[in-house]
């Protein structure tokens, strides 16, 4: 009870930063506390690339971390992970971000849990809501069950689907069935200077919904970035370059 309404001893945050220093990045938070339903609760934390001034490239207003108890180690004893009016900006490394250039391999940590994301913005992309189920066993992750409100509370749609990626060969793969407006990815991908795909969406416009996209794609992010993509596109009515189109569905391929 004392930890959950005065947090835990501000020792006990400073051996938290302290192990959460790395090479590349430093962490603050104003304190942390428990939560005897859900678990520990960071408040107001602030990841900070070094050697890079200005605003963190994380941050968030509460992040709950549920813990297994029994019959777990390491870090697979973190069982979920909800965040709450969290913001992820680029860090320096993935400014100017093109499919050219390497990408590491290193094996992830084993990881088997649950995240939730409320109120979030991912490098520009607005998230009312998004949770998944994260499985990482070696190389190989895995998000199931995705589910995603994309866009502004007044006008926002849904992406669902599975992704799986394996660090050791650089591949990917997934499906997904989404609704959202796709000008809510023109920030991000001006961020990555993928100005044809911006072009491209802006030509476009839906004046009463979104398009239905239902995809399956596949590829390499390594040097010999390729991606090959299976679907369907329907929207109905849609404008482009000023033409009004009642209704259309194209095959993506």
């Amino acid at each position: 009870l004392y930890l959950s309404r005065f947090g835990f001893p501000d020792w006990v945050s400073r051996e938290v930063v302290q192990a959460a220093d790395t090479e590349g990045y430093c962490l603050e938070m104003k304190g942390m506390r428990l939560d005897i339903f859900e678990g520990i609760v960071i408040d107001n934390p602030r990841l900070f690339q070094k050697g890079v001034l200005g605003l963190p490239f994380f941050e968030a207003r509460e992040i709950t971390i549920g813990l297994r108890l029994f019959g777990a180690s390491g870090p697979k004893r973190i069982r979920a992970v909800r965040i709450n009016s969290g913001k992820l900006r680029a860090t320096a490394d993935t400014q100017g971000y093109s499919p050219e250039k390497k990408h590491s391999s290193a094996a992830f940590p084993p990881l088997d849990l649950h995240l939730a994301m409320e109120n979030c913005e991912v490098q520009s992309i607005p998230f009312q809501h998004l949770s998944c189920d994260i499985d990482v066993r070696g190389s190989q992750l895995k998000l199931r069950k995705l589910s995603a409100e994309i866009g502004q509370p007044d006008r926002n749609g849904r992406l669902s689907g599975e992704v799986s990626y394996d660090s050791a060969t650089d591949r990917f793969s997934g499906h997904t069935t989404s609704d959202f407006d796709p000008n809510d990815l023109v920030a991000f991908l001006e961020m990555h200077k993928l100005r044809g795909l911006v072009a491209l969406i802006r030509s476009f416009g839906f004046p009463e919904r979104p398009p239905l996209v239902e995809a399956r794609f596949a590829g390499s992010a390594g040097t010999n970035f390729a991606l090959t993509v299976d679907g369907t596109v329907k929207a109905k009515p849609l404008r482009r370059y000023g033409l009004d189109v009642r209704q259309a569905e194209s095959q993506v391929t």
